[in-house]
């Protein structure tokens, strides 16, 4: 898991790093207790959703445009905005 391994480099916390926990064996159950909460909240409430695989949505920005915008706006305006702002050299894909 990537907050694993971003806390790893640090002896101390980290932006990025464990959430909720000071013990890394800890961090994957509390990710899903907040998921299944984030999850049951959603559907109690009726709240639209939508699941946008990162970092797909900074490398493919029609998949991104398909997600969000598919007919809303027409995509050579939408992809003028995306090139403007999605950065993928800031996006770590945490290889060892």
């Amino acid at each position: 898991m990537s907050r694993i391994k971003v806390q790893g480099k640090s002896e101390e916390g980290v932006k990025g790093g464990l959430w909720c926990t000071n013990n890394a064996d800890e961090q994957k159950t509390i990710l899903l207790e907040k998921f299944y909460n984030l999850m049951f909240s959603i559907t109690k409430h009726n709240i639209k959703h939508i699941f946008i695989l990162f970092p797909k949505m900074i490398n493919d920005p029609k998949y991104l445009y398909k997600k969000l915008f598919n007919g809303i706006v027409r995509i050579d305006t939408f992809k003028k905005s995306f090139y403007k702002v999605a950065n993928p050299k800031l996006v770590s894909h945490f290889k060892d």
